[in-house]
């Protein structure tokens, strides 16, 4: 049985590994904007 002390220890461990999931995510989604506006921006270019 877990104690109140590993149980606040597992919880906060957790919200650790959400929180950097959540991290990856938006890191990820903030490149994927990046890329699709250098694609975007060579296109424009390469239509002058």
């Amino acid at each position: 049985m877990l104690s109140r002390l590993d149980a606040a220890r597992l919880s906060e461990e957790q919200a650790d590994e959400l929180l950097s999931s959540q991290e990856e995510k938006h890191a990820a989604f903030i490149e994927k904007k990046d890329v699709e506006t250098a694609a975007d921006d060579l296109e424009e270019t390469l239509m002058k």
